[in-house]
């Protein structure tokens, strides 16, 4: 549901974007290797774009992280 979530505001605000399907891994405070799987999802606006819909895009994001009890996202 959040990757549906995303294109469909992605897609309204912003019209085309990208999904990659992505693995990572880091070693923890611990020392130990923490392999993840990530859906990225990036769109690229124009300044004109981006800034008409900076607001909307900045209380969207609060809200996923809140619901969504995201530790980072990237923008």
């Amino acid at each position: 549901n959040r990757i549906d979530d995303v294109k469909s505001f992605l897609q309204k605000h912003f019209g085309e974007f990208v999904i990659q399907d992505l693995a990572s891994s880091y070693i923890d405070r611990e020392g130990k290797l923490v392999m993840q799987k990530n859906i990225q999802i990036t769109s690229y606006p124009s300044d004109e774009e981006f800034l008409a819909h900076k607001n909307i895009l900045i209380n969207q994001i609060s809200l996923w992280a809140r619901d969504w009890g995201q530790e980072f996202m990237v923008v």
